[in-house]
């Protein structure tokens, strides 16, 4: 036996060192194996290879996508393999990403919504863009920036080796001109950010000089897509949203061009070979919309998609106990709130919501912990004011109230502050201040989804507290229609109550801008007005030190609060799942708790998420002792050979003493 271990010994080591096999077994065992949840918090570096793409085809070909992964509805495609780690077929490298509705447009002066500003970004580079770690300001287009003492001067360097789609180089005359024609012709909804700009100038190829009337403290984080003047110069600003489509879709900067897009079903985008960070791992991306988020998840499980964006609250658990998956409650951007109708007029809204004690005694109505977790099935936290937490890092702009500064749920408090503000209750019904009952319209719509059960607990709270409320679903365009109408210039909602949301940017500017007084008639749809809200929203929007500021956007949240025009119910999650078996190289944003691919500020996960199967292991390099140690092993086991061989030949030329002759079991 142990000749023939030795045997076989030396034969599999000589058989090894001759087929060239793997050294790792005697280097310390066999690889590991890539774990299920890759480390998803840093970015990969860019300049790992992928296969060339095929040339870019028409924009609006109507023909079948390559790896189409679905109907709009959510089947699976025949063709798609449902195990996670099957070989890619052959053709495009294709990644297939699901998310509920679809945008709006692709062109990027018409398109509003999330899903649209995310396929204009991944086609377009913004001036300044978001690292992943915290979202702060990174170089996009502009790989450097100073400004004057001042703070009225900025001053951009664009960087070389950036082209359009039809191969001209992108110039600082090209800056000049997207911030000139958005600025002069207040293209929504862009045109926000660019408040408190004089002027915009090239100086020369690489430079761009932004003037300022004060100090902007946002310059940093305008979300504004650069655009080709030689391509937009012509178009007519009125037509702007509309005309040219095709050419916007199709020449923009960006690491990806449109190719296709099917409203309500698919858009497809193929990698750009030129762009300036490199190309993309992957050769083409295909958005498709679902009807049915359950069937999307559905489809990410048997992998006819490799990511998906708005999971249902009832599959999420499931897929997050899948290894080769990672399923993230993302902190969202959005904030849910009832909204008051409380401008200063004489008809109308019910003149008790121009009380601020009225509504903060409806404050303490509102059962928020509740509706989180009946409303949004627990995927969401408490509301307190209007910037949602987490949507930067260093700083956070949210404030948070004390304990003492926050309302909860008390209907005693609140039945206590109504009657101290003169609202008695009286038989059972709660009567304003000339003794009529109060009675209240609640209206709610599909901006959120969830805005008819969160009315329906609304409505319940104030009953019980003597209120009669009358509470109606919307489409979202009849009750934005109610919220805008204007007599003679002047607001004159037809409403009394809203439930509403609204989506913040990482800068703070846009969601403090809605409750000043000068948006009243557009943004402002409540229609309160409070002049050192005002006062305060112009000292931090020229406030370039970020802790400064942030004490001074803290007081404007805490005033906003105590005066409530609005009530924040809620912040949203939004849940996402994408296939970690197959694909590597999710980038989160911001890092460990952010979106891996519903982020429109930063897309490095676009850029850098590639197949696992495209990723060849290098071979292992053995330590030194390995060529010695296994030439040893061989002449070991050459000589056990040559010794077994001795032994046997002995054994058969004179038998051994203590073999029997016979045995008594023989026959």
């Amino acid at each position: 036996m142990l000749a023939r271990a030795a045997f076989l010994l030396g034969a599999s080591l000589l058989l090894a060192a001759v087929s060239g096999g793997s050294l790792q077994a005697l280097a310390g065992g066999a690889p590991p194996e890539a774990p299920a949840s890759p480390d998803i918090t840093l970015t990969p570096d860019a300049a790992a290879g992928a296969s060339q793409s095929a040339p870019a085809a028409p924009y609006g070909e109507d023909s079948p996508l390559p790896s189409d992964p679905s109907s709009p509805t959510g089947s699976p495609s025949p063709s798609v393999s449902p195990s996670p780690s099957a070989s890619p077929s052959p053709g495009p490298d294709t990644l297939r990403v699901g998310w509920l509705g679809g945008p709006d447009a692709v062109n990027p002066l018409s398109a509003f919504s999330t899903q649209a500003r995310l396929v204009i970004h991944l086609g377009h580079d913004l001036l300044t863009g978001y690292r992943a770690g915290d979202l702060g300001p990174a170089p996009e287009l502009a790989e450097s920036w100073t400004h004057s003492e001042d703070g009225l001067t900025w001053t951009f360097t664009i960087r070389e080796g950036a082209t359009w789609g039809d191969g001209m180089p992108v110039t600082a005359a090209d800056v000049a001109f997207t911030f000139t024609y958005v600025m002069e012709h207040q293209i929504s909804p862009y045109a926000a950010t660019t408040i408190g700009i004089q002027s915009v100038e090239a100086t020369d190829d690489r430079t761009v000089v932004f003037t300022c009337s004060e100090p902007k403290a946002d310059i940093l984080s305008m979300w504004v897509p650069i655009l080709p003047a030689h391509l937009w110069a012509a178009v007519d600003p009125a037509e702007a949203a509309a005309a040219g489509a095709a050419a916007a879709a199709a020449s923009g900067g960006g690491p990806f061009r449109v190719v296709s897009f099917v409203a309500g079903k698919t858009v497809k985008l193929r990698a750009n070979e030129d762009y300036w960070r490199g190309r993309p791992e992957v050769d083409e991306i295909v958005f498709t919309a679902y009807t049915d988020a359950a069937k999307m998840a559905r489809d990410l499980e048997t992998g006819a998609l490799d990511a998906c964006w708005g999971v249902p609250a009832a599959g999420f658990e499931r897929l997050r106990r899948d290894r080769g998956v990672l399923a993230v409650a993302v902190p969202g951007r959005s904030s849910v709130q009832l909204g008051f109708t409380c401008s200063e007029r004489p008809d109308d809204a019910n003149p008790a919501l121009r009380d601020p004690l009225f509504r903060q005694a409806i404050s303490w109505a509102v059962d928020r912990r509740r509706i989180v977790a009946t409303a949004f099935d627990g995927f969401a936290t408490v509301g307190s004011t209007i910037i949602a937490p987490g949507l930067r890092r260093d700083p956070d702009y949210h404030y948070e109230p004390s304990a003492e500064e926050k309302s909860g749920y008390d209907l005693e408090k609140a039945a206590a502050l109504l009657a101290e503000a003169g609202y008695l209750k009286i038989a059972g019904r709660r009567l304003d201040t000339d003794r009529e009952p109060v009675r209240l319209r609640l209206y709610a719509c599909e901006a959120p989804p969830q805005g008819k059960r969160i009315a329906l607990a609304i409505a319940r709270n104030l009953r019980a507290l003597g209120i009669d409320v009358e509470y109606t679903v919307l489409p979202e365009t009849t009750m934005r229609g109610r919220l805008s109408i204007t007599v003679d210039g002047l607001p004159r909602p037809d409403a009394d109550l809203f439930i509403s949301d609204w989506i913040g940017d990482r800068d703070p500017s846009f969601i403090l801008s809605v409750l000043t007084s000068g948006q009243i008639g557009t943004w402002n749809d409540t229609g309160w007005s409070d002049h050192l809200y005002d006062e305060l929203f112009a000292e931090q929007a020229a406030t370039l030190d970020q802790g400064a500021r942030k004490d001074i956007v803290d007081q404007m949240q805490r005033l906003a609060a105590q005066q409530s025009p609005y009530i924040v119910i809620a912040y949203p999650q939004s849940l996402e799942a994408v296939d970690t078996g197959e694909w590597l190289g999710w980038v989160q944003a911001p890092a460990g708790t952010g979106s891996a691919i519903g982020s429109v500020d930063n897309i490095d996960s676009y850029l850098y998420v590639h197949r696992r199967s495209a990723v060849a292991p290098a071979p292992a390099e053995a330590p030194w002792w390995v060529w010695p140690a296994l030439t040893g092993a061989m002449l070991a086991g050459a000589g056990s050979v040559g010794a077994a061989w001795f032994v046997t030949r002995r054994a058969v030329r004179s038998p051994s003493p203590h073999r029997c002759a016979a045995s008594p079991r023989s026959p």
